[in-house]
């Protein structure tokens, strides 16, 4: 009779190890993460609050280069920010516009730990502006964002 030998090795892991399985893992999650993320931000950019669409406004009206619900990933999480821009020094700056959620105990720590993990990890500075200041005191709102001394856009005359 001929019969096939049975390999000695029996499973995957017993050739690659589980160090290679668990980079691949991460590599999937990540990719789901940011596969979630992305139709996130663009519901997110259909949809923008009353308080983001003043502020994208007063930023569009001044010519300030800015990138609107920018996603930013990580391995174990994605951040989707309101604002996001340079100054023209390179300093990396976020908006955040805070709604009434935003008041909550809970809501408070997930947002120092997101505002933690975008300067560590980003090297960006998190500026919040809830949204009563948007609507009562919009000025004040822009005038705190242009000392953050924004790039603008080149302004051509004919």
């Amino acid at each position: 009779m001929n019969r096939k030998k049975k390999s000695p090795i029996t499973d995957w892991h017993d050739v690659v190890g589980d160090k290679y399985h668990k980079r691949r893992e991460q590599r999937n999650q990540r990719r789901e993460n940011q596969r979630k993320s992305s139709k996130y931000s663009i519901a997110l950019q259909m949809k923008p609050t009353k308080a983001e669409m003043i502020v994208d406004d007063m930023l569009a009206a001044e010519s300030i280069i800015y990138n609107f619900q920018k996603p930013f990933y990580s391995d174990e999480c994605a951040y989707i920010v309101d604002f996001y821009f340079k100054n023209v020094e390179g300093k990396k700056y976020v908006i955040e516009i805070d709604g009434e959620h935003h008041n909550t105990p809970r809501q408070k720590e997930y947002d120092k730990r997101r505002s933690m993990f975008l300067y560590a990890r980003r090297n960006c500075c998190v500026k919040r502006f809830t949204n009563e200041e948007v609507f009562k005191e919009p000025e004040k709102v822009l005038a705190k964002i242009l000392a953050l001394q924004p790039r603008y856009l080149q302004r051509t005359t004919i």
